[in-house]
């Protein structure tokens, strides 16, 4: 069964230059690291292609601020992903013990002028 990391409706910084994340998000990565920590994962998305993210915390600061690069930036052009659209990473461990980490976008539309989140 896969296990949701985090979700999240993308602002004009994560669709422009990376993806901020919560640090309950990071966490997950490092669960008992306080320190500034990078790793690199892949991560596929629904039509099956593969991404190689980086998650790091900036060097400098009181606060990490963790965030993806990496290819996410080409997965927001492949996604046509916009602000206030969502997404959702999953994680899954097979019974190797190998982790797959899965990426799922919900499109946002208008209707009436108004914006709408798909289900």
């Amino acid at each position: 069964m896969a296990e949701v990391i985090f979700s999240k409706v993308l602002s004009t910084t994560d669709t422009k230059n990376r993806l901020a994340l919560p640090m309950e998000a990071f966490h997950h990565f490092f669960p008992e690291e306080e320190h500034v920590k990078c790793v690199q994962f892949m991560v596929m998305d629904s039509d099956q292609k593969q991404y190689e993210f980086r998650l790091a915390t900036r060097n400098k600061g009181k606060h990490p601020k963790p965030a993806i690069t990496g290819d996410w930036l080409n997965f927001v052009a492949n996604k046509g992903l916009k602000v206030r659209d969502k997404v959702i990473l999953y994680q899954q461990q097979n019974e190797a013990g190998r982790v797959k980490y899965t990426i799922e976008v919900k499109k946002g539309i208008i209707i009436f002028g108004k914006y709408v989140r798909e289900a």
